[in-house]
């Protein structure tokens, strides 16, 4: 681990801590009484809960619970962990969106990445398994060029934590660079039909905006 990577678990972890409380005030009342600190009332639960929503949202949770059995201490070491992948992840990300639109490959994030840094009050707190972007089909042969050129590849991800299915119309295989970790999933449409006949991928380009990042 780096310098960098301890400033960033530092950084990040300490903003899960601070955040603790806004996700308090983020969620209603009723909704943290019903739902939130059910999860984390019980160690196993909280085990659960931190391997679906990614260790620092479940951290800040359980710091937001009046009361919870999850192992505090070691779901912040994991946290902290989880969050210099996924700042990675967002770094890489950014920064190759960034080279390829100076190559005229335009790319525009959603799911995951885009909501992490658009919608989330912490980026961190929104796992990225992969990171997803929309590109015109015209690009796609360009696209595959710069990629293979930069040492990408497809097939199955090591050590990757969910089996992949059956391929679908929309995207492709996994595309990563071995021993980075990073994987891209590239789409032609944002999902399969019949739901794409109401998610048009060009409006979705012509409706785009910047989000302004650490890394531009």
């Amino acid at each position: 681990m780096g310098q960098s990577d301890i400033e960033t678990a530092n950084i990040e972890s300490t903003a899960a801590e601070l955040a603790a409380n806004s996700i308090a005030a983020l969620f209603p009342a009723p909704f943290m009484e019903r739902l939130v600190e059910p999860l984390f009332a019980e160690a196993g639960r909280a085990e659960l809960a931190a391997d679906f929503l990614g260790a620092p949202l479940a951290y800040a949770c359980a710091r937001a619970c009046r009361s919870t059995g999850a192992d505090l201490e070691a779901l912040h070491g994991q946290a902290a962990l989880e969050s210099i992948q996924s700042h990675r992840m967002r770094s890489q990300a950014v920064t190759l969106a960034g080279e390829l639109a100076g190559e005229g490959i335009e790319a525009v994030a959603f799911k995951g990445l885009a909501t992490a840094l658009g919608v989330y009050p912490q980026p961190v707190y929104r796992l990225l398994p992969d990171v997803d972007f929309l590109f015109h089909e015209e690009d796609l042969p360009r696209l595959a060029e710069s990629l293979a050129a930069r040492g990408y590849c497809t097939g199955i991800l090591p050590g990757a934590a969910r089996a992949w299915g059956v391929l679908a119309t929309a995207s492709f295989a996994p595309i990563f660079q071995p021993g980075s970790g990073f994987a891209l999933d590239v789409h032609r449409a944002v999902d399969e039909p019949p739901a794409s006949l109401g998610l048009d991928a060009e409006l979705i380009f012509a409706r785009a905006a910047p989000v302004d990042t650490e890394w531009g």
